[in-house]
This record gives C-alpha cells, structure tokens and sequence, in this order.
C-alpha cells in the first residue's frame, strides 16, 4: 500500500510540501481533491447552521441572519414609534396654535367694535392726538374733525397701538402654523431632526403665550398704582340721626364717626363758627319798643 493511501487524511493535509513522499505531482492533486471536498463539506454544514461561520461571510450565516433581521425589525418598530409620537406632538401643538388664533380673533373683535366709526363706514383708532384709519393713514379735513367728536363721547375707544399689536400676534401665530404644516408636508429627515425640529417649535409658541400673558398681567395691574379712596358708605349713614342714632355699617365711615367725642363738636363748632353761634343765642330783639 502506498504511503499516501496508509497516512490519515488529516496528517497527509498537514504535512508540509518538502516531506511528500512518492510522485510529488500525484500526491498534490489528491491533496487539492481533498482540501476541497472538505471545504466544500464544511461549507454546507455552515450554510445550514450545522457549523460555526468560518468559511461563508458572517451576514450569510443563518444565525447572523436571524440577528440582523432582529435587529432591523426593532429599528424599525422604534422608527415607527418615533413617527408616531412626532406626529401626535405636532397635532397637539396645531391645536394649541388653533385655540391661541381663537383667542386673537375675538380680541381682535372687541378692537374693532370698540373703534371709533366714520360716516363712511371706516373704523378709525386713536394714535396720540392724531387718528388713524384700518389701514393706518393718518385722518385729515373732515375725517380728522368727525374722529374728534366721536372721541369726546367715546374716550376710551380703541387705539392704534392695540390694532398693531394684535396684527402683530396674529401674523406670528400664523407663520408658525405655516412651519409646521410645511414640516409635516416636506417629511423631511431622520424622527431625531424632525423631533428636534418640534422642540423649536413648541418652544416658540410657548414664548409667545408667555409673553401675551406677562402683557395682559401688567395692563390688568397698570391702573392699581392709584391710591385707594375711602370708602365712607352710602348716603344711608344720615340713619344715624334718626330715632334709633344707628352709625353706618360701613367700618371707615364707623371709625370715623365713633373717634369724635362731643367735646370736639362742640369745640370745631364753637371755634370754626364762633361768631355766628354767638348771633344764635342772643335772643330777638323787637322791631319796635312799647
């Protein structure tokens, strides 16, 4: 039996070239005719599972195909996810864009009726001494003289100011509107950009309520600086020199009634009138004597 044919296959594969013995060209060929039936088996092992990945590329193993697969599916789940949580925030931030626009409309109402009205028609609204009509020319001639009037009998009608400032309001909440509906139409990006894009957003809107809220606190609070009147009741108090000499309710008027003691009355009536209390007392005298 030939050598080759004695040798295990294992240690005939290993053996190095210089220590082939017999025909060289003979023993190689049975060399290359077994490395490939053994590459070819181990091949098919891998390529059902069977075997470790170590001829076939790693994203061909059924195993690392599952994982990948796996792995795809959760990316896409979370992707989804994201969209849908983008999406749900940005309805909620039109809707609050919605009932913010409500609101501008119905201040804007109350401007417009509580303007001063021309003959004509026209709204016109007061900027200083000057009056101005919707488009904001500056009234002139007769239209300045009818403004005046109305104005006498209508001072706290609606000023230019708060035309432009609801103009201005209006204008704003409607170009972020415009944004994130052009957001949502364009679907641009990764649901990292496109949450990060309503961070923006939301952020902008919320500045913007802050700040017409901070607006209204401070004109509802402008007027209290004024200094605060005592309240001596109503006309009522002259009950107290009726029959049952009952003082008012009223706690100022009360307290103001009670510290005056009857020596100080008569003492503010005998000083502040002395001589007119004097004329009093002294009895009548006759036109004629008998």
């Amino acid at each position: 039996m030939d050598t080759d044919d004695d040798m295990p296959e294992d240690e005939f594969l290993e053996m190095p070239e210089q220590a082939l013995p017999g025909d060289l060209s003979r023993v190689w060929a049975i060399r290359s005719n077994l490395r490939h039936e053994r590459e070819a088996d181990e091949l098919s092992r891998e390529l059902a599972g069977d075997a470790p990945a170590r001829m076939i590329f790693p994203w061909t193993d059924p195993h690392e195909r599952r994982r990948i697969e796996e792995k795809r599916r959760r990316e896409q789940l979370a992707y989804e996810e994201e969209m849908i949580e983008n999406e749900q925030r940005r309805d909620r931030l039109l809707r609050r864009i919605d009932e913010e626009q409500a609101e501008i409309d119905e201040r804007r109402r109350e401007i417009e009726d509580n303007a001063l009205r021309l003959r004509d028609g026209r709204r016109a609204y007061v900027d200083g001494d000057r009056y101005r009509d919707g488009e904001g020319r500056v009234l002139t001639g007769a239209d300045e003289a009818e403004a005046a009037r109305q104005h006498e009998y209508h001072p706290d009608a609606s000023t230019w100011a708060e035309k432009q400032e609801i103009d201005r309001r209006a204008d704003e909440n409607q170009k972020l509107k415009d944004k994130v509906l052009k957001d949502r139409a364009d679907g641009e990006g990764t649901p990292e950009q496109a949450a990060q894009r309503l961070d923006g957003y939301e952020k902008e809107f919320t500045e913007k309520v802050r700040e017409r809220e901070g607006e209204m606190d401070a004109a509802a609070t402008g007027g209290n600086n004024a200094q605060a009147v005592t309240d001596y009741g109503s006309t009522d108090y002259m009950n107290a020199f009726g029959g049952d000499s009952q003082i008012s309710a009223v706690p100022a008027f009360t307290a103001a009634a009670s510290n005056v003691s009857p020596e100080t009355t008569r003492k503010l009536t005998d000083d502040d009138s002395g001589t007119q209390t004097a004329e009093v007392k002294k009895p009548q005298q006759p036109l004629f004597k008998p």
